[in-house]
């Protein structure tokens, strides 16, 4: 394998922040962790020529989490997806918050406390430290996806742990991000930003449609989540093991629909 890390010859880090729930704060916890940019050669198979990929090396220290992020493209033709997302983690033995039991996808956004796009593909669960998420390759979803992993300048990463808890972690990608992400899609080829709008093509949305997290404060069913998750929606819905509810907000004097 050869590595090349984006920045000057002392890596540049940026910066990752994990936004965890916690039963008692209501503003849950925000602890400040680094990132550091790298493109990589790995041969997917002997005899097979090198294949270039982003790789992203993400720690935040006050809760011992490490983990390995990996963008490559899906060279298995058996496979429906364009290209493929590695979430690796690196966790102690004994995890205050418990072991994840899910990575419910990948979205992007332009900044920290802006909110974030949803990517269009399917998160697959390979074990307690290794998930996957093959992205679409149907034509208009594969190029809105590089699209917007190209153009943002931030990823979510959605964390659901076994003990129910759950967290978000945002990484920046700033300029050695952006340099990474630049090289390696120029390398496949697919670094010409497509003309397709970047909302999804199927189904059309009418109206910006967004996602995000939060976690029940109760048993009457109320729900914390952070403000520019449901900041000028006029339809909300929660998703809880498959199952949708219609849900409102208090700041609002609307009927659910």
């Amino acid at each position: 394998m050869c590595a090349c890390l984006c920045g000057s010859a002392r890596a540049a880090t940026q910066k990752a922040v994990l936004y965890e729930e916690d039963l008692g704060d209501k503003n849950g916890k925000r602890y400040v962790g680094s990132v550091i940019w790298a493109t990589e050669t790995d041969p997917s198979d002997p005899g097979q020529s090198s294949e270039l990929m982003i790789r992203a090396y993400i720690e935040v220290p006050a809760r011992k989490l490490a983990l390995t992020w990996t963008l490559r493209r899906n060279m298995d033709k058996g496979q429906p997806s364009s290209h493929l997302v590695e979430v690796k983690f690196r966790l102690p033995l004994e995890s205050p918050f418990g072991r994840v039991s899910e990575i419910p996808g990948l979205l992007v956004k332009q900044s920290e406390q802006t909110r974030g796009v949803p990517l269009t593909g399917l998160p697959v669960k390979v074990s307690d430290r290794f998930f996957l998420i093959g992205l679409s390759a149907v034509g208009a979803d594969k190029q809105r996806n590089l699209d917007l992993l190209r153009e943002r300048g931030w990823l979510d990463i959605p964390i659901v742990y076994d003990t129910g808890r759950r967290a978000i972690l945002a990484v920046e990608k700033a300029e050695a991000g952006t340099r990474a992400f630049d090289q390696v899609l120029a390398a496949w080829g697919e670094n010409q930003p497509g003309r397709q709008p970047t909302a999804p093509a199927t189904p059309k949305p009418s109206a910006l449609i967004s996602s995000g997290t939060g976690f029940f404060l109760n048993a009457s069913g109320h729900v914390l989540t952070n403000a520019h998750v449901v900041r000028d929606c006029a339809t909300i819905r929660l998703r809880t093991s498959g199952d949708n509810i219609s849900a409102c907000t208090h700041r609002r004097k609307t009927r659910c629909r």
